[in-house]
């Protein structure tokens, strides 16, 4: 703000390091918080006078003194945060034991580096936009922005008067100023007489020089990266600092994202769709191999550590594309992150898996199986429909570079990540079977060994083959399918497509579909259920292939009315949604024993390479044959659906209510 408002590097640098001072004496008057009120009361009144210093801000930037008001009220506010600081540590070490400190240090880290990023990310972009997109002088935007801060902060602090805990420690010190002066000098010397001279001495010299070229760069690359190139910065605009500082700086709907969404992305930013198929395709392989390391995840920690730690993984995976966007390097840097998250989220699914399994009986698994197979389509849905459709808005009505708007989605995906992570860390059972196994590697070795031979096992060798077939197999037309519609729905109809907008892709996957599927994967899971999977298996089977003509209708009408086409996705979607059960439930059923959680991603791990190698190969196979004839294809390839379907044998009572 400094910069912008005309001071130099010299006075930026040399006023804005004095709003440090009140964090550095702040031990001077710690002592005192004690003797007047709670620490709740400090917590509650802190926050009141930062965000009247907000406030304060915002009146004095449009006035003539400027300059004096806003730095007085910067100076209130560090003072204000620092006391802050120190009553809210009192609090929270009265409030939280031991256990629980180590298990909320995390949080409040994380949700300190969050608040960097919001200011550094959101609040800068927010601030270009103004001052770019809709003219408004720089002096005004910085006024709203720090009116509107002010407005939280007076949220939060009415939010913690109403929730804030009143623990019954929390009660103001009996001790007068001369006890706690005598305190504070006694404090002061036995704080440099730990050690000895020597070692002190070095103690004070690590403290003061540790963090010295962060010193230095904190506040001047900031400058530097908004002066203009004359002046040997990166010129900057804030948008693009609030994007680069926002995303790399945050350290937090992963498998829809690298199946789904990095198409979509990836064919606006120039590839073709042969292109398209082969890279994405490629993406799938952490969940084809995820097996081989699936074993060892008892090793460390209990399944529900990994589920929150891939949570977290994946959300800065998501942040790490919205940086190299941007970029010239965006290729490589965007497919190496994809590759990250998908590794992480493979990983996520082997807990995943496991914990589901733990937690609910074979009923229930039964029972929730459609509500699980519904809540991943609907991430499928938000990202096809919602995401995409905000990309369409974002390029089309504010006249944004497609570039910037997949960096913007992406750099809120991240913090949505961290959103779900935070909420599962709160929220998540922990169930008391669910621990760490207390095995070695070479057992856990031995054990992998076992486990991959007792899979193939569990039947007889032609049975086997026949179950095989049917993971490999099963979703063929879909793995055909599952890039090239996408890409169909959006090409120009010059090329074969349907030519929609990306606010149409959206509105027909995002609304029509989302119905459909919702419809088809609850209803999916409630027949199972009550009747068992032998009964349904055949009408499910129909559901997930027979409606997949519909692209051969579209492809040679190409009819442009909306919803004729958000029909026949509509009802592709609703039978997606019902056949999709068989194969998850099946893989339940094959998993049952000892190895189950294993078993289970071996099962999901040959699945998803029945949908990795046709779907690398899809779009070479499209351009061979066109929309047309490749559509045709891929209804004729239904027929192995039905042939690897007919061979499986299944109890009877699978899944039936008990």
């Amino acid at each position: 703000m400094l910069m912008q408002m005309g001071l130099s590097d010299a006075e930026v640098g040399l006023y804005t390091g004095w709003l440090a001072l009140p964090w550095v004496v702040k031990p001077l008057w710690s002592p005192f918080i004690d003797l007047l009120k709670t620490k709740r009361w400090w917590v509650l009144t802190m926050q009141l006078l930062m965000g009247s210093a907000l406030a304060g801000i915002a009146f004095t930037l449009p006035t003539s003194f400027w300059f004096q008001g806003t730095m007085f009220f910067l100076f209130a506010m560090a003072f204000a945060s620092a006391t802050h600081d120190i009553s809210a540590d009192g609090f929270y070490m009265i409030e939280l034991d031991e256990h629980n400190q180590a298990k909320y240090v995390g949080l409040r880290n994380t949700f300190y580096r969050l608040a960097v990023i919001f200011v550094n990310g959101a609040l800068v972009s927010l601030a270009g936009f103004l001052e770019h997109q809709l003219q408004m002088p720089v002096v005004y935007t910085w006024t709203l922005i720090f009116y509107a801060l002010a407005a939280l902060f007076i949220g939060i602090w009415l939010y913690h008067c109403k929730m804030m805990p009143r623990p019954a420690d929390d009660v103001s010190s009996e001790k007068s100023v001369g006890e706690v002066a005598s305190e504070l000098k006694t404090m002061l010397a036995t704080f440099f007489c730990k050690f000895g001279t020597k070692e002190t001495v070095f103690v004070m010299l690590f403290l003061l020089f540790y963090r010295f070229p962060e010193a230095l760069l904190n506040t001047m690359t900031k400058t530097f990266l908004m002066r203009p190139t004359a002046e040997g910065g990166m010129a900057l605009t804030p948008e693009e600092y609030g994007l680069a500082q926002g995303t790399v700086g945050l350290i937090g709907l992963p498998n829809v994202v690298v199946t789904a969404l990095s198409v979509v992305m990836l064919m606006q930013m120039g590839l073709s769709d042969a292109e398209v198929g082969l890279y994405t395709g490629w993406l799938a392989l952490p969940w084809v191999v995820k097996p081989l390391w699936s074993p060892f995840i008892d090793l460390l920690k209990t399944k529900r550590w990994w589920v929150l730690t891939m949570q977290l993984l994946m959300g800065s995976a998501l942040a790490g594309i919205a940086f190299t966007l941007p970029t010239s390097f965006w290729f490589q840097g965007t497919m190496f992150f994809l590759f990250a998250m998908a590794f992480a989220s493979a990983t996520h699914d082997i807990s995943a898996d496991g914990f589901y399994m733990i937690e609910l009986d074979e009923h229930n698994q039964a029972k929730y199986v459609g509500l699980r197979n519904t809540f991943y389509r609907l991430a499928v849905i938000f990202v096809n429909g919602a995401l995409v459709s905000l990309a369409g808005f974002l390029e089309h009505q504010l006249q944004m570079p497609v570039v910037y708007t997949w960096t913007l989605i992406f750099y809120a995906l991240a913090a949505l990540f961290i959103g779900i992570w935070l909420y599962h860390c709160k929220m998540m059972p922990r169930p008391a079977d669910d621990v760490s196994s207390e095995k070695s590697v070479g057992e856990v070795a031995s054990e992998l060994k076992t486990m991959l031979a007792t899979f193939f096992c569990k039947f007889g060798t032609k049975e086997t083959v026949f179950v095989m077939l049917f993971l490999l197999f099963y979703r063929f037309p879909e793995a055909l399918l599952n890039t090239m519609t996408k890409t169909f729905l959006m090409r120009p109809t010059a090329e074969g497509g349907m030519a929609l907008t990306p606010e149409e892709y959206g509105l027909a996957q995002g609304t029509v579909g989302l119905i459909g599927l919702l419809l088809g994967g609850i209803l999916g899971g409630v027949l199972v259920s009550r009747d068992g999977m032998k009964r349904w298996l055949w009408p499910l089977v129909c559901a997930i292939t027979l409606p997949d003509v519909v692209y051969i209708y579209l492809s040679y009408t190409l009819d442009s009315n909306l919803w004729v086409i958000s029909s026949c996705l509509f009802v592709e979607q609703f039978g997606y949604g019902l056949g999709f059960t068989v194969l998850t439930l099946y893989m339940l059923y094959y998993s049952q024993g000892k190895f189950r959680t294993s078993h289970y991603s071996i099962c999901t791990g040959i699945s998803y390479l029945g949908l990795m190698l046709p779907g690398m190969v899809s779009g070479y196979v499209k351009d061979i044959m066109g929309y047309k004839m490749f559509f045709i294809f891929v209804m004729a390839c239904c027929l192995i659906t039905f042939l690897v379907t007919a061979f499986l044998k299944i109890d009877p009572e699978f899944g039936k209510k008990k």
